[in-house]
């Protein structure tokens, strides 16, 4: 009979075993139930790793996505990578054999490895938003560079690798868990430390989420109306004022003696669009936008793919809002029954913590379901994945 080989003997962790005894006595009683979890937790890991491989190839390949901002994208995405190759395996491997196979230092490692995976997804939700408040709030003045998103990056792992860091030195700890089969961090061993992590690692990304999509949503509002106003005056351009000029420019179509205009000279300000805009200039200041004259020809084609560039962004936005909010949903049970472990006298269900624990892995298989739901360039860019293979299938 194997017995864990347990030399971390302080109170919290004892009274946790205890407390647990009898769901691992059922655990070990019950092939049936380990065979059902075993094999849930085997599909989940294997369409989270399928799935965020392929949304790391769709971004590398795709042109329109290969932007400095989507490598916030690839860093969620390479997190997810590292938890369905990592963590769910060993967990599959515990529940199988109905107890921790390895040792502590083992058990402590996964669980160090667990925590910084979890706080960088986290994390990476939280500077996507920032990200994306950036662009659809501020697009005059944000200009994405790589330097800068590189910086993001690296702060999101350096950050998560300190804040998983106080376990290994005393604060709370690091143990095997029977109830949910997992090597991560005993919450009963530090209650402070249980709520420092609750609020860096949950409550503050998530406020710094609101309140960016809140803006984002208030702003994509705004900015529809706009659009649309410039689908139906596409015909009809105001050609505002340059930056040294008090008076609206105008031009007279003649086709007989066209003047000569340089587009480069013309500024457009397609945010500012809008009907009431049209209607309410002089006369006098409007020019029918004539096919023939180049420039302004050119100005439409600029307006209609700024327009179009700014639609998508705003969909990537949306969708990006969905994914916080399932991510959410996935991750509020776990922390509903970490507090309750840390501070009811009885201890939660086995059921209903393993539960909580299949639920935040689920996680990571459904954000690359929910790009392709959400966004076309990547239902488009899974099909030229994995449609070449199912036709070779086929054959």
């Amino acid at each position: 009979m194997y017995t864990t080989p347990w030399n971390l003997s302080t109170e919290s962790q004892l009274s946790e075993i205890k407390s647990d005894n009898s769901t691992a006595t059922n655990l070990n009683d019950s092939s049936l139930e380990r065979t059902i979890e075993v094999i849930i937790l085997s599909v989940i890991s294997l369409i989270a790793l399928m799935g965020n491989v392929s949304v790391c190839l769709v971004v590398i390949k795709t042109m329109d996505l290969r932007r400095a901002s989507n490598s916030l994208v690839l860093c969620l995405a390479t997190a997810d990578i590292l938890v369905a190759t990592f963590n769910m395996p060993m967990m599959i491997v515990t529940i199988a054999t109905g107890d921790w196979m390895f040792s502590n230092e083992a058990c402590v490692a996964t669980g160090f490895i667990g925590m910084t995976l979890l706080i960088a997804s986290v994390l990476s939700l939280a500077a996507i938003s920032v990200d994306r408040y950036n662009i659809i709030c501020h697009v005059a003045k944000f200009q994405q560079k790589k330097k800068s998103t590189a910086i993001m990056i690296i702060g999101v792992w350096v950050f998560s690798l300190l804040l998983a860091s106080p376990p290994l030195f005393g604060w709370a700890e690091y143990g095997y868990r029977p109830r949910q089969s997992v090597c991560f961090c005993l919450w009963t061993a530090s209650v402070s430390y249980t709520f420092f992590m609750v609020g860096a690692c949950f409550g503050l990304p998530c406020i710094v989420m609101s309140c960016c999509y809140i803006r984002v949503l208030w702003t994509v509002k705004k900015s529809r109306q706009r659009i649309e106003a410039m689908d139906t005056n596409t015909k009809q351009i105001s050609i505002l004022e340059m930056p040294n000029l008090t008076n609206h420019l105008t031009f007279p179509v003649n086709h007989d003696t066209l003047p000569s205009v340089h587009h480069d000279e013309i500024t457009v300000m397609e945010n500012e669009i809008n009907t009431k805009d049209v209607n309410s200039m002089p006369k006098e200041s409007l020019t029918p936008c004539d096919p023939r004259i180049p420039g302004l020809e050119i100005m439409q084609h600029r307006t209609k793919k700024k327009v179009k560039k700014k639609r998508e962004e705003i969909r990537f936005t949306l969708s990006l809002v969905v994914v916080v909010f399932v991510f959410i949903i996935c991750w509020l049970p776990y922390c509903i029954e970490m507090f309750y472990s840390v501070f009811s006298n009885q201890s939660t269900p086995r059921s209903v913590a393993l539960l909580t624990q299949l639920l935040g892995y689920l996680n990571s298989g459904i954000n690359p379901i929910l790009y392709g739901a959400l966004n076309k360039q990547f239902r488009d860019g899974y099909s030229k994945i994995y449609r070449p293979l199912l036709n070779r299938c086929h054959c």
